[in-house]
């Protein structure tokens, strides 16, 4: 994916930087857009991704409130409940990776 790159225009014909204060300068100068989900910026930013809020019929926390997963311990997978407890983990850990991409920018908020 390309983006555009801004700068302060070069203003000597021949002569790049007059010195190597003039040279940081230049190079601090350098932008990039903002990314939105219409245009490139940084990175091109994805539209909202709605959270999942219930897995059958048991709540899923979403957005700030959605924790950042690190385990899920032994579970019995030929059990209903302990696949259930898998699902509303999954669900919740991306629940918290949705809501960490909006607070980046990388995905529109809702």
């Amino acid at each position: 994916m390309a983006a555009n790159v801004n700068s302060s225009e070069f203003t000597h014909a021949t002569q790049l930087f007059a010195d190597k204060t003039a040279a940081n300068a230049w190079r601090t100068s350098m932008t990039v857009f903002d990314a939105s989900t219409s245009t490139e910026g940084v990175v091109k930013q994805c539209t909202h991704v709605a959270d999942m809020t219930a897995i059958d019929g048991t709540s899923v926390d979403s957005g700030a409130s959605a924790a950042d997963q690190l385990t899920m311990g032994t579970l019995d997978f030929t059990s209903d409940a302990d696949v259930k407890t898998a699902f509303i983990t999954l669900a919740e850990k991306i629940n918290y990776l949705t809501y960490r991409l909006e607070q980046a920018g990388i995905m529109a908020s809702s």
